[in-house]
C-alpha cells in the first residue's frame, strides 16, 4: 500500500479521536483576598479551645478542622519570617543594615505556642485586625521574639 494512502486511511481515525475527546481547558488560579488578622485570630481560638479541652481530658467542641488551618497558617508564615530573615542575612548585609522590622529571633518552640503568641498580640492590638494576617503575625513573632542586642 502506496504511503499516500496509508496516510489517509489513517487521518479520519485521527480525526475521530481528536474530536472525541472534550477540549481541556487550563483555568488560572485567582486569588480572592489576602486572610484577614480577625478571620485568622477566630480559626485560633478555634484551635486553642480544642487543645485546652484536650488537655483538661474533655472532648473538644472546637472546629478541628479550623484549628487545623491555623496551625497551618501560623506555621507558614513563621517559615516564611525565617526565611526572609535567612536571605537578608545571606543577602551579604551587615546585621546593622538588616531592617529594624526583621529582627526577630523566633525560637525552636512548639507551633501551639506561637499560635498563642498571635493571639495574645492581636488581642492587645485590635488596631490591626483588618491588616493582612502574615503582617500581623510577623509582627507579633518580631515583638515577642526580639533578637539580643550584640
Amino acid at each position: 500500500m502506496p504511503h499516500l494512502n496509508r496516510v489517509l486511511l489513517l487521518f479520519p481515525l485521527l480525526l475521530l479521536c481528536t474530536s472525541s475527546s472534550p477540549a481541556q481547558t487550563v483555568r488560572p488560579v485567582i486569588v480572592q483576598s489576602y486572610q484577614k488578622a480577625k478571620e485568622l485570630r477566630d480559626l485560633c481560638r478555634e484551635y486553642i479551645a480544642g487543645m485546652d479541652a484536650i488537655r483538661r481530658i474533655e472532648k473538644p467542641t472546637a472546629d478541628a478542622v479550623k484549628g487545623a488551618a491555623c496551625l497551618g497558617y501560623i506555621k507558614g508564615s513563621v517559615d516564611g519570617l525565617n526565611l526572609a530573615i535567612h536571605n537578608l542575612a545571606g543577602s551579604g548585609m551587615a546585621s546593622r543594615e538588616v531592617p529594624k522590622s526583621f529582627n526577630a529571633c523566633v525560637p525552636g518552640v512548639n507551633v501551639d505556642e506561637l499560635i498563642r503568641v498571635f493571639v495574645k498580640y492581636i488581642d492587645s492590638h485590635s488596631g490591626e485586625l483588618s491588616n493582612m494576617a502574615a503582617d500581623v503575625v510577623w509582627r507579633a513573632m518580631i515583638a515577642s521574639y526580639p533578637c539580643p542586642a550584640k
